[in-house]
C-alpha cells in the first residue's frame, strides 16, 4: 500500500465530506482538534480538525529540506523516508489536501465557525505558496508537434528534476491527467485566495491539454475527439478525459459575461489547419461538453460504470502527415473499449454531470448523474458485514486515491441526486473507523482475532468482548487477540484439544495398515510421477523453443521504443497488481499487437510475459517487507495486494527469482536487521 498517498487520501475525504454532513450528527470518537478545541457534536469541524492534523503530519514525514522534496513512502515504525521520490501526481495530492483544507476554513468561517480559519489559515496559504513554489522542480521544456500545431511547452514531467525547470518532460514523460489535477488545484487556489497566478497558469496548462484532443476527421467529417494518455501515447484514457471536465466548467464561469476570447487551431473539411477565435466562456464550455460527450460514447460500460480506455491501434507509432509544408500528427481511430472499471473514471465523470447541469440546466446530465450514482456504489462499494454502515472498497495499488474521487463525486452530485447521501455517509463511516484505527490507538473499541491451527486470516469484532469455538478438532492451537490494526496490544493463548481414548487405539491399528500400503503405492506413484513430469517439461520446453523465433520481424528501433512504452507503464501504472492481467491487456494498453509484445520481451529482455509480470510482483513484496510492518497482515493477502493470485504461483515465482522461500526471505531480512552483539 502507498501510504503516502492514502495519507492524503485520508485527509482530503474528511474535507470533502464537510458540504455533506449535518450539524446535528456526533461523532463516536475523539476528533483530532488540529490545535483547537472542537465541540464533540460538531461533525463537519471534527473533519476539518482531523485534516489539518494528518496535513501537518504528512508534511513532516514526507517532504525533505527548503526543496520539500517529497519521498514516495514513509515508514511510520522506523521513521525512514525512502529515497525513491513521489510523481508529479502525488506531490499535486499534497496541494490538494491543502486546498481543501482552506476551502473548509473558509466555509466554517462564512458560518461563524473561525476557531479553525483563525488558527491555521494563513499558515496554510504560506504552505501553499511553498508548495506551488517547489512544483516547479517537476517542470520542464520540450517542442511538441500536435494535431494543428508545432509548439513549445513547458509542463510538468513525471519524475522531480534535479533543478527548478529542468525535469525531463519529452515524449512519454509527461501525461496530460497529470497537467488535468494541476489545473484543477490551481483554479480551486486561485478560488480561495484570489492570485491571479493560480488562474493564468490554469490557462496555460489547459491549453495545453487541450493541444492533446484529437481533432482530426473521420470519414463522416467529424472530429474524432478523445484525449490521448500523452504526447507520447496512442490511447485514450478515461484518465485522460474526464479530469478535465469540471474545470472547463470553472473556467466558463469565471468568464461568464466577459468580453476575453482566445484563438485556437483546428482541423479544417479539406484537412487544413485553420484558426477560430471565439469567448472564453463559449470555448471551455463547448469543450466540456464536447470531452463529456466522447468519454460517455466510447468508455461508458453496459453496468453503468466506466471503463479504462479506448485502445486497439494496428501500430505504437505516432504518425504524421505534412499539409502545406508543415508537420501534423494524425487522427487515431481506436477500436477496442478496455478495462478495468476503475472508482476515479466513475468519480471524475459524475463531477463533470453534476457541473454540467449546474450551468446549463440539461436533464441529460441530470439523468446521468443519477445513474451513475446509483450503478457506480453498486459496482464498486461491497458492505462490511463484521462493521455495519462501513463499505469495503478495493485499495490495491492507486486504488485508495481513486476511490476519494468517486467520494467527491458523490460530493459534488447531493445537490442534484439527493440519494447520494447513503454514498456520502458510507464514506464517512469508513472514514471515523479508519481514523480512529491508525490514530487514537488507545481509543479503540474493536479488535482482531486469530486461533492459528483452524483459521486462515484475522477475523474483526468480539461480541460482548467474546468469542467461542465450538466442536474444534483435536490438536494444538494459538488464539491471538489485538486491537484492530494494531499489532503492539497482542495477547495469546495456547489451546490444546486431545483425542478421545477410544479413538487413539482405533485409530492405531488403522493407522499401521494404510502406512503398509501407502509405502507401495507410493513408490509407484512417485515412479510415474517423474515421469510424467520429465516427460512434460520436454513436451513445453520442446513448444517454446519451436514457437520462439530466431530474429524479431520488428525492426530494433521499434522495440527500443516499445521496450520504454513497456516499462513506463508498469513503473507508473503498476497493471502487475491486477491478479486476471492478461499479454492482451498490456498489449492493449501499449497499442501494439500480442506478437509484438512477445518479440519485445524475448529480444529485449530475454523472458516471457509470465516471468516478466512476476518479477514486478515479486519487486512489490520486497518492497512491502522493507516498508511496512508485514505482520499486521497474512503472507498470502500481501501477496494477492502484489498481483499473486494463488499461493502455489507465489511461492514457486518467489523461489525462481530470490532463490529462497518468501518465509526465508522474511526470516533472513529479520536476522539481519538485529543489532550484532
Amino acid at each position: 500500500m502507498n501510504r503516502m498517498k492514502n495519507l492524503f487520501t485520508l485527509l482530503t475525504l474528511l474535507l470533502w465530506t464537510l458540504v455533506a454532513c449535518s450539524n446535528d450528527s456526533a461523532a463516536d470518537e475523539k476528533p483530532g482538534s488540529g490545535g483547537t478545541d472542537i465541540p464533540a457534536g460538531n461533525l463537519p469541524m471534527q473533519n476539518v480538525a482531523r485534516a489539518i492534523e494528518l496535513i501537518d503530519n504528512a508534511v513532516e514525514c514526507y517532504f525533505t529540506g527548503t526543496g520539500m522534496a517529497m519521498s514516495r513512502y514513509y515508514n511510520p515504525y522506523t521513521g525512514n523516508r525512502s529515497s525513491e521520490l513521489g510523481s508529479v501526481w502525488m506531490y499535486t495530492s499534497s496541494i490538494e489536501a491543502v486546498n481543501a483544507a482552506m476551502k473548509a476554513m473558509k466555509t466554517g468561517q462564512a458560518k461563524g465557525e473561525t476557531a479553525l480559519y483563525d488558527s491555521h489559515f494563513n499558515r496554510y496559504k504560506e504552505l501553499l505558496t511553498q508548495l506551488y513554489d517547489n512544483l516547479e522542480y517537476y517542470a520542464g521544456t520540450f517542442t511538441l508537434t500536435s494535431y494543428t500545431q508545432t509548439k513549445q511547452w513547458t509542463v510538468y514531467g513525471v519524475n522531480r528534476g534535479n533543478d527548478k525547470g529542468a525535469a525531463q518532460v519529452e515524449g512519454i514523460l509527461n501525461v496530460y491527467d497529470d497537467q488535468m489535477w494541476l489545473v484543477r488545484e490551481l483554479l480551486e487556489s486561485y478560488h480561495i485566495t484570489g492570485e491571479q497566478r493560480y488562474l493564468e497558469k490554469a490557462e496555460y496548462l489547459t491549453e495545453y491539454v487541450l493541444d492533446g484532443w484529437d481533432c482530426t476527421l473521420d470519414e463522416q467529417g467529424s472530429p474524432l475527439g478523445g484525449i490521448t494518455w500523452g504526447p507520447g501515447y496512442i490511447t485514450k484514457h478515461s484518465c485522460s478525459n474526464g479530469p478535465i471536465v469540471s474545470p472547463l466548467v470553472w473556467l466558463h464561469e469565471i468568464y461568464k459575461g466577459k468580453p476575453d476570447e482566445v484563438t485556437y487551431g483546428y482541423v479544417a473539411a479539406d484537412n487544413s489547419r485553420k484558426l477560430r477565435t471565439e469567448k472564453k466562456s463559449d470555448y471551455y464550455l463547448n469543450f466540456a461538453k464536447a470531452v463529456y460527450d466522447w468519454q460517455k460514447k466510447h468508455l461508458l460500460r453496459p453496468d453503468g460504470v466506466y471503463d479504462d480506455m479506448m485502445g486497439g491501434y494496428d501500430s505504437p507509432d505516432i504518425k504524421y502527415v505534412t499539409i502545406d509544408g508543415e508537420r501534423y500528427r494524425t487522427g487515431s481511430k481506436l477500436r477496442d473499449r478496455v478495462g478495468p472499471a476503475i472508482t476515479y473514471n466513475s468519480g471524475t465523470m459524475l463531477s463533470g454531470a453534476a457541473d454540467l447541469f449546474r450551468v446549463t440546466s440539461d436533464a441529460t446530465y441530470q439523468t446521468d448523474l443519477a445513474e451513475l450514482t446509483d450503478n457506480s456504489f453498486a459496482y464498486f462499494a461491497k458492505p462490511e458485514a463484521a462493521k455495519p454502515g462501513c463499505y469495503t472498497f478495493d485499495v490495491s495499488g492507486f486504488c485508495n486515491w481513486f476511490n476519494g474521487v468517486l467520494m467527491r463525486g458523490y460530493v459534488d452530485a447531493y445537490s442534484t441526486h439527493t440519494a447520494a447521501a447513503s454514498c456520502i455517509e458510507a464514506f464517512q463511516n469508513n472514514l471515523e473507523l479508519c481514523f480512529s484505527m491508525h490514530t487514537y490507538l488507545g481509543a479503540l473499541d474493536s479488535y482482531q482475532y486469530i486461533l492459528e491451527g483452524l483459521d486462515e486470516r484475522w477475523k474483526y469484532n468480539l461480541e460482548n468482548n467474546c468469542l467461542s469455538y465450538t466442536d474444534l478438532p483435536a490438536g494444538k492451537y494459538l488464539l491471538r487477540v489485538r486491537g484492530q490494526g494494531n499489532s503492539d496490544y497482542e495477547t495469546q493463548l495456547e489451546i490444546i484439544v486431545e483425542y478421545p481414548w477410544y479413538v487413539t487405539y482405533g485409530i492405531a491399528a488403522i493407522v499401521v495398515i494404510v502406512v503398509l500400503s501407502s509405502i507401495a503405492w507410493g513408490y509407484r506413484r512417485r515412479k510415474m510421477r517423474v515421469i510424467e513430469t520429465k516427460r512434460d517439461a520436454e513436451e513445453e520446453l520442446a513448444d517454446i523453443e519451436a514457437d520462439k523465433p530466431k530474429s524479431p520481424r520488428s525492426s530494433q528501433e521499434k522495440l527500443d521504443r516499445l521496450y520504454e512504452q513497456l516499462i513506463s507503464y508498469f513503473e507508473k501504472e503498476k497493471p502487475y497488481l491486477n491478479k486476471q492481467l492478461k499479454s492482451a491487456d498490456v498489449a492493449a494498453a501499449l497499442s501494439c499487437s500480442i506478437f509484438s509484445l512477445s518479440e519485445c520481451l524475448s529480444f529485449k529482455l530475454n523472458t516471457n510475459f509470465s516471468d516478466f509480470v512476476a518479477r514486478y510482483r515479486v519487486e512489490a513484496f520486497v518492497q512491502k517487507q522493507k516498508e511496512e510492518d508485514i505482520s499486521l497482515y497474512t503472507l498470502m493477502s500481501i501477496a494477492e495486494s502484489c498481483g499473486f493470485n494463488s499461493k502455489s504461483s507465489f511461492f514457486r515465482l518467489f523461489k525462481k527469482q530470490m532463490g529462497c522461500t518468501p518465509l526465508e526471505y522474511i526470516q533472513k531480512q529479520e536476522h539481519d536487521r538485529v543489532p550484532k552483539q
